[in-house]
C-alpha cells in the first residue's frame, strides 16, 4: 500500500512543484472529464485556498463547492489536483533519492579507483534489471489508485484516471 497525503500541509506543494502538479491535473481532466475544462481554473483557485475542503468534495457526496457551483456530480478536478500534488511529490522524492544514490556511488568509485590499480577497473557487466520507467509507472499508478479508493471512486473510473495520469506523464505537450 502506498502512503497518501492527508493533511492540509501535505497537500500544499512547494511553489516549484505547484505548476507541475496543476499541469498534470489539467491534462488528466482534459483526458477524462473534458467538460470540466471551462471551470478548471476556478476549481483550482478554490482548491488552492482550501485543498482539504475541495478534496473532500471529490468523495462522491453532493455539497456546495464554495464558488456558486452546486456539486450535484462529483468533480474530477479536485481529485486530479490532489493526485497531481502526490504524483509530483513522489517523482521529486524519487529523483532526490536517485541523486543521493548517484553521489554515494561516485564517492565509492572514487575511493575504489584510488585504492585499486588501473587494470582492475574493467567495465561492469550490464544489469538485467527491468526498465525503470515500468517500475515508476507501477508506483505512480498505485498512488493514483490508492487516492481514488480513498475518495470512493468507482474502480473502472479509477483505472481510467490512473491510465490518464500515466499517459499525461509519458506524452509530450
Amino acid at each position: 500500500m502506498v502512503d497518501v497525503v492527508t493533511g492540509r500541509r501535505d497537500v500544499e506543494p512547494p511553489p516549484g512543484e505547484e505548476a507541475a502538479a496543476a499541469e498534470l491535473a489539467r491534462r488528466v481532466v482534459d483526458r477524462v472529464a473534458p467538460e470540466e475544462g471551462e471551470i478548471f481554473d476556478v476549481v483550482r483557485e478554490a482548491y488552492r485556498r482550501d485543498p482539504a475542503r475541495l478534496a473532500a468534495s471529490a468523495d462522491g457526496r453532493d455539497r456546495m463547492l464554495g464558488f456558486g457551483l452546486e456539486g450535484t456530480v462529483a468533480l474530477l478536478t479536485p481529485l486530479a489536483l490532489g493526485i497531481g500534488v502526490e504524483v509530483v511529490r513522489q517523482l521529486s522524492l524519487e529523483a532526490v533519492g536517485a541523486l543521493e544514490v548517484g553521489d554515494r556511488l561516485r564517492g565509492v568509485l572514487r575511493r575504489r579507483r584510488a585504492a585499486d590499480p588501473p587494470a582492475a577497473l574493467a567495465p561492469a557487466p550490464e544489469s538485467a534489471e527491468p526498465a525503470p520507467a515500468a517500475a515508476d509507472h507501477a508506483r505512480i499508478r498505485e498512488v493514483v489508485l490508492t487516492r481514488c479508493r480513498q475518495a470512493g471512486v468507482d474502480p473502472d473510473r479509477a483505472d481510467l484516471i490512473a491510465d490518464a495520469v500515466i499517459g499525461a506523464l509519458t506524452s509530450a505537450g
